[in-house]
């Protein structure tokens, strides 16, 4: 009896991984908001004004969101164009920091930025880990003739308490890093136009408030990236301090703000965590500020590590994610 009721076990599980196995993912729906402009104010700022042109070169089989699960994106329950819907919010953001600066159609701006990717990639290993997401940007600026790649990376991930699609998942893991994604993209084309910044007291009061352990909003890391969208290079030693801090998020805006602000006299403190953090997050963060730093010492440890990924047979996580990031310059 016993082993009729042990067969009779075996045989429901198998059944049952064959039904799962057969079904198709279902798609969830995923309500995110229109991305969120930073306070920040240039204090430093051009009288130049200027049209930007964006532009959509993405593949036509590219997709906005892939990953482990499938997700349908929205904003206000409607379906959106990415890149329009991003070109908008880094306009906004740029206005909101005094820049004077316009969106203009195709082919008739003074500037171009040329978008080549725009996603978001999700992965979960199982129903008790975080849903994280690894938000992407690369795009080519053109102006007076020169190009400058532009490439903003945002990892986020949150355990979700109930559904895979509730406010606390959306905020953390799609509204927050898209907000990101438009501020560091609107940082990047500011340093290649007018360099406008913000002051060295306001790089002051943001340490002050990126810098406290004692304060418990969960949003302080987003005072650290402030730091590197101000465009003001006096906050690199403190970011520096940063980057051994406690808080995951804290630390990956600090290594990634000291890839944005061109922080050459880091290259061998990024090396360092690039071979030695015990997260991928920070050496992955590590290895991107690199390849924005673009030095002759930096390219030498991506490059060493693009060959090192290109030479394996097979990829783990971490080289297919250390990839994913370096294709966004190549």
């Amino acid at each position: 009896m016993k082993s009729i009721y042990k067969f009779g076990k075996v045989v429901s599980v198998l059944v049952c991984v064959g039904f799962l196995a057969s079904c198709v993912a279902p798609t969830f729906n995923m309500p995110v908001k229109k991305p969120a402009a930073s306070s920040l104010k240039y204090d430093v700022a051009s009288d130049q004004s200027n049209q930007i042109s964006m532009v959509d070169s993405r593949p036509a089989e590219s997709s906005f969101s892939e990953g482990v699960l499938n997700f349908d994106i929205k904003v206000g329950g409607e379906k959106i164009n990415e890149v329009e819907f991003l070109s908008a919010a880094i306009i906004e953001e740029l206005k909101s920091r005094g820049s004077l600066v316009s969106l203009a159609p195709e082919s008739q701006g003074d500037v171009t930025l040329d978008v080549s990717t725009l996603k978001i990639v999700n992965h979960r290993v199982n129903a008790y880990s975080p849903l994280v997401t690894f938000t992407q940007f690369s795009g080519d600026f053109v102006v007076d003739g020169k190009v400058k790649r532009i490439v903003s990376f945002i990892k986020r991930g949150k355990v979700p308490i109930w559904v895979i699609n509730e406010k606390g998942i959306v905020d953390n893991v799609f509204n927050q890093p898209l907000s990101l994604l438009a501020q560091d993209v609107a940082t990047r084309i500011t340093q290649n136009l007018d360099n406008n910044k913000i002051s060295d007291a306001t790089v002051d009061a943001l340490v002050a408030e990126a810098s406290n352990n004692a304060n418990k909003d969960p949003l302080r890391y987003m005072k650290v990236y402030q730091l590197g969208f101000g465009n003001n290079e006096s906050a690199i030693p403190h970011l520096v301090k940063l980057i051994d801090n406690p808080h995951e998020y804290v630390r990956l805006a600090a290594i990634s703000s000291l890839g944005l602000l061109k922080a050459e006299s880091e290259v061998e403190r990024l090396t360092q965590v690039f071979n030695s953090a015990k997260l991928w997050q920070d050496r992955g963060m590590a290895l991107k500020a690199l390849a924005d730093l673009d030095t002759a010492e930096s390219k030498k440890v991506v490059d060493a590590e693009w060959e090192r990924i290109a030479s394996l047979k097979a990829l783990n996580k971490s080289a297919k994610w250390n990839k994913e990031i370096l294709s966004l310059y190549r």
